[in-house]
């Protein structure tokens, strides 16, 4: 699976589930792999209300924050946005119904890969019709560094050196994206940003 995103003529273009963008660091990572162009990121209004209103949920005290973070997600992210994705949803037959609409977007995207937590949730034999795969973040993260290692390191130093409270150093941010469901990929990028 990792040599379909490695061996990819161009930046392959992922659907970010809700389930990876919740989390900040995943959800900085991923988006700052978008803008530096390694891959082209896709979501849609209802993928980003939804990891947002989980967030508020559990995090009230974020609620102000949340609107703003969206809005650097969009500006980062040029067309990010999947529009028209509807009327795939009537074809679309898949056990859990509620994430119907990521596959859908991801087929109007033209996506090859769904980047979620949940995998069972898109069944390899639903998506194989669509040329599309469902990934667990780690090893989507670790196929980009494959392909890319210095723009993936690169990618991955810049929201490290944004974080002010509190700062952290490389080995404390890799440490972090262990926690955050990437612990190969936080073993791989470590092992790059020593060469």
């Amino acid at each position: 699976m990792t040599a379909l995103l490695r061996d990819a003529p161009a930046p392959p273009v992922p659907i970010h589930d809700a389930c990876v963008l919740y989390g900040d660091q995943l959800r900085h990572l991923l988006i700052e792999l978008a803008a530096a162009g390694i891959v082209h990121a896709r979501w849609t209004d209802r993928i980003e209300a939804e990891w947002t209103a989980n967030l508020i949920r559990n995090r009230p005290d974020l609620e102000s924050r949340v609107a703003r973070v969206g809005d650097a997600m969009r500006r980062a992210v040029v067309n990010a946005t999947v529009t028209g994705y509807e009327r795939h949803l009537e074809a679309i037959r898949l056990v859990a119904t509620g994430d119907r609409h990521v596959l859908a977007a991801a087929i109007e995207a033209k996506a090859s890969v769904i980047v979620t937590a949940n995998v069972k949730h898109f069944p390899e034999r639903e998506l194989r019709s669509h040329g599309i795969k469902a990934m667990h973040p780690d090893p989507f993260v670790v196929s980009l560094i494959q392909r890319d290692p210095r723009g993936v390191s690169d990618a991955a130093e810049r929201p490290r050196a944004r974080l002010r409270h509190p700062a952290m150093t490389w080995t404390e941010y890799v440490v972090s994206l262990g926690k955050a469901r990437l612990a190969d990929a936080a073993g791989e990028l470590d092992r790059h940003r020593e060469k």
